[in-house]
């Protein structure tokens, strides 16, 4: 199965009215897919833009450090901890609801602006060969 198969499949049954440790077991494994995916966030800074207009934050109510995001494991271990120290079934009702949004379709995190600066500043070496290419 794929990613996104999985994560339908474990997502579809997981439902808020749970109790709090059957939807923290539902969380912890949709975040490993999801973070882990790069069917879903292709590059880490897509991750961050994802956490960051969420307004997922540590389990201290401070944003994820920049840091972070150099690494998908160390994303992985810090959203672990936030749901795992968690009591409040409101806040992972958000987790919940924001993986469903990725997953059922609101996929709007992929990071075009990299790819689309790299077309707009095209290739030196192409712009090498047009200037000194022989003229016929």
């Amino acid at each position: 199965m794929t990613d996104k198969k999985n994560l339908t499949y474990l997502l579809s049954n997981t439902k808020s009215n749970q109790p709090i440790d059957q939807l923290k077991f539902s969380l912890y494994s949709a975040y490993t897919e999801l973070i882990l995916s790069k069917e879903f966030f292709p590059e880490n800074s897509d991750l961050m833009m994802f956490f960051s207009e969420k307004k997922i934050y540590d389990s201290h109510g401070n944003p994820f450090k920049p840091y972070l995001f150099k690494s998908r494991t160390l994303i992985l271990a810090r959203t672990t901890r936030l749901i795992y120290d968690t009591i409040s079934k409101s806040v992972l009702v958000h987790l919940l609801d924001e993986s469903k949004r990725i997953v059922f379709g609101d996929n709007t995190y992929k990071n075009t602006s990299k790819s689309q600066r790299l077309q707009q500043k095209g290739n030196r070496f192409d712009e090498v060969l047009d200037q000194f290419s022989r003229k016929e």
